[in-house]
Order: C-alpha cells, then structure tokens, then sequence
C-alpha cells in the first residue's frame, strides 16, 4: 500500500472514531433507557450530549475528506494505468 493511501486511510479512520467515540455514549445511553435497562426511563445526560455535539460534524467531515482523497488517488491510479506513462 503506498504512503498516500495509508495517510488517507489514516484520516479516514480517525473520522470514524472521532464520530463513534463522541456520539457512542450518547447513543449507547438513549438505547439503554429505551430498553429499560436504566432506573430512568428519560435520562438528562448532559455532558454525552455536548461531546456529541462537538465531535458529530467533525468526525464526519474528517472521514468524508480521507474518503474523497482515496477516491480521487484511485482514479488517478486508473486513469494512469489506462494511458500508461506519458513520458
């Protein structure tokens, strides 16, 4: 795998895991109180929703960047392997 495309995959990844590690919890504790697994059948948490709020768009955006550079770096690798080395 060349440099580039592990960077990409690299940003990639680190999208995914802002995304999952700031909404997770969140998620995890409005799935929990619906399965009335909590006392609380309507929990307030405060502090999983604000990291939620500030790690949603840029975990998003960050593997929505590494994805279109990858594409674009494999259509660049097509296209040249199509018309070969023009030198």
């Amino acid at each position: 795998m060349p440099a580039n495309q592990s960077l990409y995959r690299l940003v990639f990844l680190t999208g995914v895991g802002v995304f999952v590690l700031g909404s997770g919890p969140l998620l995890l504790v409005i799935a929990l109180a619906k399965l009335g697994v909590t006392s609380d059948p309507n929990p307030n948490p405060v502090f999983f929703g604000l990291m939620a709020m500030f790690t949603f768009w840029p975990g998003i955006g960050t593997a929505a960047v590494g994805l279109i550079l990858w594409i674009m770096e494999r259509r660049k690798e097509r296209l040249v392997g199509k018309h070969g080395a023009s030198t």
